[in-house]
């Protein structure tokens, strides 16, 4: 049988040699998430001077947000006439090609829907989008839902569920957005 035992300290460097794999690994780590933290602050700060330009664009002094106008205990004929505006509302659904409703704090859908000028530029939204919406509130009448059914822009499912909208925003502007942080929430309009 042959003696290894002149062997036996070569074969020793396997450990020391590991340990110092993982601490060159847990250092080049370490030096990575260094480097994203760094990156992600820069990211947020270019996304915040982003979004106040965007919404000091979109914003008036004077409007009243749709959060406020549809929150529990609200009365929305006090704003029928009002500009509104919605900041980061995510689209529930459709509403044929007539317009669509968003989710709101409450937790009933509002419907909102396109203007003639709207409609001619070909704006459009799908469900799951989130949208910054400006437009006039009005009082839902069967005569607008009559409307659109003759004109094919809603069909009588659409027609049976718009009967249970009070109110409308009849949108001038409507814009896709990126969906808020934690986007598992009704969007920015939670505190709209």
């Amino acid at each position: 049988m042959p003696d290894n035992a002149s062997r036996r300290g070569a074969a020793d460097l396997g450990m020391p040699l590991m340990i110092l794999a993982f601490i060159v690994i847990g250092g080049f780590l370490y030096w990575l998430s260094g480097q994203a933290a760094a990156e992600r602050a820069q990211r947020e700060v270019l996304e915040e001077q982003m979004a106040e330009e965007d919404e000091s664009s979109f914003e008036s002094e004077g409007d009243v947000q749709l959060g406020e106008m549809t929150a529990v205990g609200v009365d929305p004929e006090t704003f029928v006439g009002e500009t509104i505006r919605g900041l980061g509302y995510e689209v529930a659904s459709v509403f044929g090609t007539a317009g669509f409703w968003v989710n709101t704090p409450s937790g009933n859908p509002f419907l909102v829907t396109y203007t003639e000028e709207l409609k001619a530029a070909g704006v459009t939204v799908g469900q799951g989008d989130y949208v910054n919406v400006v437009g006039e509130l009005l009082r839902m009448e069967l005569s607008y839902l009559d409307e659109w059914l003759a004109e094919g822009a809603i069909n009588e499912n659409d027609k049976i569920i718009g009967e249970f909208a009070t109110h409308f925003v009849a949108a001038d502007d409507v814009e896709v957005v990126d969906p808020p942080e934690g986007e598992g929430n009704t969007g920015e309009g939670a505190g709209q």
